[in-house]
């Protein structure tokens, strides 16, 4: 049915994809495993012909679609459930499902398949009337999902549709998964979930850096000692050591995504509030966070009223207006440039370090130390609002001294940079960046 050979795939000059080969026959699951960064978005992205190729061939049913666009796909056969769902938040669910079936042979049996598609998710024809954006993660994959099966595949291609799902609804998605199966339809499964990809699958095969290291039946990789203890709960990456995986205190690789992995950075928004109890856990957590000497120098003022966005607008770059206010909560991270006051406070041990940062001489050492703890904190907020299911949108776009002279005007207090924070739309999301390479990076010496 499908055939892939030879793929390669690169963004601008990093490759992302080496020489990729791979197949999936009438009527089985296949899946492909791996580390976060291995390339499987990119190979699934690229198979749905969003992503031009640099070299190989894609032959669907006999049909060479190396050259087919995106939009063709459907006409073919192939539909896809996008990494982040993707729906249309402010659409209703049924409204979303019929964006599936805009291909004219689906459309013409668009009552036909929308009865057979709800029998596989109750939850869905429920809600049909709802608006997408008000639906939970599980419930917003579901559409997804059915809004694939609208198009009347006959290869559905799932772009880790586990991701940031409970694992109750995890539960509840593989036995749909297993459902839908059964009615004939092949599938290829992109899943960071290898222990359940694999039990589902007939085939899988094992991506690391861009290149397949290893295929075969699904059944055969799942007893694989190397693949278990790289995938399957040990570690998050087969490049961490054995005792770093077997630590009590490390957390689990679904907590991983949500705050590292798969978090991404928002610009559209929903209507959707965050409340004062949000944004005192939000502190809660990120108070925890070290800094040098203890010195938690960072001043958060979290801009949620329509006033305080008026106040803030003026600052903004043209850019960064209309997602700002539409955004819940807009966090301004500062930084107390006289923090050493509260050194005997938070030092009760050792109250002395504050004669570090007293007097003239020592001022520009006390404002590079507020800086750069005050920046700390910041990232600390963003990874605690990620922690607690909240989104976010770091920025850098606005004119500091207008947001001081509004919202510090005693001087002490510095801004740093704005967070956007709430509930952002996964529909209106871009595919993710590449990031570096660790031998790009870093070296070990």
């Amino acid at each position: 049915m499908l055939e892939v050979s030879g793929l390669s795939v690169s963004y601008g000059a990093a490759p992302a994809l080496r020489d990729v080969s791979l197949r999936v026959g009438a009527g089985e699951i296949v899946t492909v495993v791996g580390p976060n960064g291995a390339g499987k978005t990119t190979l699934i992205n690229a198979i749905a012909r969003l992503l031009p190729l640099q070299g190989g061939d894609l032959r669907f049913n006999g049909k060479d679609l190396t050259e087919t666009e995106a939009h063709e796909t459907a006409a073919h056969g192939i539909a896809l459930v996008p990494e982040g769902r993707r729906l249309w938040g402010d659409m209703t669910v049924e409204e979303n499902l019929d964006m599936g079936c805009y291909e004219p042979t689906a459309r013409a049996r668009r009552r036909e398949t929308l009865e057979q598609v709800l029998t596989f998710f109750p939850v869905v024809a429920e809600r049909l009337k709802a608006r997408a954006g008000t639906l939970s993660g599980g419930q917003q994959q579901m559409v997804a999902i059915a809004r694939a099966l609208m198009a009347r595949p006959r290869l559905l291609l799932l772009d880790e549709p586990s991701l940031g799902l409970s694992p109750l609804i995890v539960e509840e998605l593989f036995d749909m998964l297993r459902a839908i199966h059964a009615t004939g339809l092949s599938i290829l499964l992109v899943e960071q979930n290898a222990a359940r990809a694999l039990e589902i699958a007939q085939r899988a095969y094992v991506l690391e850096d861009g290149r397949l290291v290893n295929e075969g039946s699904a059944s055969a990789l799942l007893a694989d000692p190397r693949l278990r203890e790289a995938y399957l709960g040990l570690s998050p990456t087969s490049q961490v050591k054995t005792e770093a995986k077997a630590s009590p205190m490390a957390i689990d690789g679904s907590a991983l995504d949500v705050i590292f992995r798969k978090a991404r950075s928002h610009n559209v928004w929903l209507d959707k509030p965050v409340s004062d109890e949000q944004l005192r856990a939000l502190y809660e957590l990120m108070k925890w966070g070290p800094t040098s000497a203890n010195s938690t120098p960072a001043r958060i003022v979290f801009v949620r009223s329509r006033e305080g966005k008026e106040r803030l607008r003026p600052a903004l770059w043209p850019l960064n207006v209309e997602k700002t206010m539409a955004a819940p909560v807009t966090a301004i991270v500062a930084h107390d440039s006289e923090f050493y006051e509260f050194t005997p406070q938070l030092m009760p041990h050792n109250p002395a370090v504050q004669k570090a940062f007293l007097g003239p001489a020592k001022a520009a050492f006390a404002a590079e130390t507020a800086f750069r703890n005050g920046t700390l904190q910041g990232a600390y907020l963003i990874l605690a609002a990620r922690a607690l299911g909240l989104d976010t949108g770091a920025m850098s776009g606005f004119d500091n001294a207008k947001v001081d002279a509004e919202f510090f005007p005693e001087g002490r207090v510095k801004s740093n940079f704005l967070v956007n924070i709430g509930y952002g739309d996964h529909s209106k999301l871009h595919p993710r960046n590449p990031r570096l390479m660790f031998d790009e990076v870093c070296e070990i010496v």
